[in-house]
């Protein structure tokens, strides 16, 4: 699937918004700087802004950035909304020569999928300030990648202080995929990784680009997508086997994350 390109002078600034169906988009190395701010569409993903590939969920508000030095790669579940925001390279040297900084100090926001209200609502205003001030635009670009460098510095030093192994992640998800049928809490996965509990929700978070309880519960949906499909067993049974309290619970999150009640993903099969 080609990858849709935003449209303007890929020189200058070039402010969008994007539609992507589900599917793979392979993007070769542009030179340019893109950053994009998921405006709708909740789903995992598999992502590679530079800095090797990772599964994440992503979900509205969600920042990714890339600095078009690598080739980059995204494979999404389901369709989505984006504000995509690229430039050229002249346009962010001069940018990161006014701010006595380099690109490497961004390196770090292209580490995966982060949030900030701040990047996320300028991104958003730049697709008005397109067709009404080319000034604006440019200083609000200059403003924004002043926020990323910010951004990328704290995700380094949070970075350096706390991170996940992956053979820790692997032992986290061995432990939970044991254990859905049972009571599970971060506290329970935060004393496998040897942390305190906010000290592994952050790392945690930083690792896989979603809440711990998410991946529970995420877990929990896909054991009962199993059973519907493969098992005659009663609803109620599937609630439990799954960790879900009881099958209204069970009921509630599969038509909200899948869009559909068991009874009917059952008989669709």
């Amino acid at each position: 699937m080609d990858f849709p390109a935003p449209p303007g002078d890929p020189h200058g600034v070039s402010p969008s918004r994007i539609h992507y169906p589900a599917g793979e988009y392979p993007h070769p190395p542009s030179g340019l700087f893109q950053l994009r701010v998921v405006r709708s569409g909740s789903s995992y993903a598999e992502v590679d802004l530079g800095a090797g590939r990772r599964r994440v969920f992503t979900r509205p508000g969600d920042i990714l950035v890339s600095l078009g030095d690598r080739p980059s790669f995204f494979a999404i579940e389901e369709g989505r909304d984006l504000s995509f925001v690229q430039a050229g390279p002249f346009i962010l040297d001069g940018v990161l020569d006014q701010l006595g900084a380099t690109r490497a100090e961004l390196v770090p926001a292209a580490f995966g999928p982060f949030r900030d209200r701040l990047i996320a609502g300028l991104a958003i205003r730049m697709e008005e300030l397109a067709s009404t001030s080319s000034v604006a635009l440019h200083w609000t670009f200059g403003v924004l990648v002043a926020l990323t460098m910010d951004a990328a510095g704290r995700r380094q030093s949070k970075s350096n202080s706390r991170r996940l192994t992956t053979r820790t992640l692997a032992e986290i998800g061995a432990v939970i995929a044991a254990r859905l049928h049972q009571p599970i809490t971060v506290a329970d996965l935060a004393r496998i990784a040897g942390m305190g509990e906010r000290t592994f929700s952050a790392a945690f978070r930083e690792a896989t680009g979603l809440p711990a309880y998410q991946l529970i519960l995420r877990r929990r949906v896909d054991r009962a997508l199993e059973l519907l499909k493969a098992t005659a067993i009663p609803l109620a049974e599937v609630s439990l086997r799954s960790g879900f309290t009881h099958q209204a619970h069970m009921t509630r999150t599969l038509k909200r994350l899948k869009g559909s009640t068991p009874r009917r993903i059952r008989k669709a099969g």
